[in-house]
């Protein structure tokens, strides 16, 4: 009896934020940008954000690029979870291991071009996305071997799943420790992945090495971060929208490889520190994003002459 008591006093205490707040809470409720559930946002927008691999070679205009991305999604352990109001409910972020899209990018002039993006809502891993992204680039010194550019880029979509109350949850019925927010039926939550920004990028070339290129990234982003909750707590419908905006930076960098004269291999390496004050804690810690992305690309330099035959 005493350790059931411990454990429902330990439950009731964890509660005792989210009972607070219960009855008062605002919609949309604006969060500050430090917030846990702020950070999640930001730091799965991260995970999308359109760097570069390197600035685009001097080509033809009409000139067509066909390419694959896959971006690694690191696991988050519950520590970093643990993000649900104000940090003290663990929300379900370890969906889907990869973000895969194609990206597509059509030369405008020789040193212009214009890449474009579009994830299909397509289910797979229990999530569904559905995101446009886009960017203008402009390479602005070609000075063999060394390439500069400049490139304004932007997001807007969504990503559809059950975050706050999973099937682990709900299939935990009345277990305080399985299910201690009382999820009753699985969530349809909906996170907004929006954010323009701009990059400035550079990439040396190694003719010696069969034409290997290493590249550098730096990228300044402003987020518009937006969740949508659609859940049942303890038999009632928790129904709320949180907004949370600010300013980012990534670094980033990697190498290219030519396969052949048209096909190339890159990867990067991509780094967004990401502040949160955690709950409890009353100073901000940098809980940063590191991952790893793929690139495989296909050149089409003679696309638009086809529309001339």
């Amino acid at each position: 009896m005493k350790i059931r008591s411990f454990i429902l006093c330990l439950c009731f205490t964890g509660l005792l934020p989210v009972i607070g707040v219960w009855g008062q809470r605002p919609n949309p409720e604006i969060l500050d940008f430090d917030r846990p559930e702020a950070w999640a946002s930001k730091y799965f927008t991260s995970t999308s954000i359109l760097s570069s691999y390197s600035p685009p070679v001097i080509k033809e205009s009409g000139a067509l690029d066909l390419d694959l991305e896959i971006v690694d999604i690191p696991e988050l352990g519950d520590s970093y979870r643990r993000v649900g109001f104000n940090g003290t409910k663990l929300e379900d972020l370890n969906k889907s291991p990869i973000f895969v899209r194609p990206l597509f990018t059509y030369y405008l002039k020789p040193k212009i071009s214009l890449t474009l993006s579009y994830v299909p809502p397509i289910e797979i891993w229990d999530v569904t996305p559905h995101i446009f992204s886009g960017s203008v680039n402009w390479t602005f010194i070609n000075s063999d071997p060394w390439r500069f550019g400049l490139r304004f880029y932007g997001q807007v979509g969504t990503v559809e799943g059950a975050f706050t109350c999973y099937l682990k949850n709900v299939a935990g019925g009345d277990d305080p420790l399985l299910n201690p927010f009382g999820c009753t039926a699985v969530s349809n939550d909906t996170a907004h992945l929006n954010y323009y920004g701009v990059e400035f990028s550079g990439a040396y070339q190694m003719k010696k090495i069969n034409g290997l290129s290493t590249f550098f990234a730096l990228g300044v982003n402003h987020q518009l971060n937006e969740f949508d909750i659609h859940s049942t707590l303890f038999g009632e419908p928790d129904i709320r929208t949180q907004k949370s905006n600010g300013n980012t930076f990534n670094l980033s960098g990697g190498l290219l490889y030519p396969l052949t004269d048209k096909i190339e291999l890159a990867v990067q390496v991509f780094y967004a520190p990401l502040d949160v004050i955690r709950f409890g804690k009353s100073v901000p810690e940098n809980d940063s994003l590191i991952n790893l992305r793929f690139l495989l690309s296909y050149s089409l330099d003679n696309f638009s002459k086809w529309f001339k035959k």
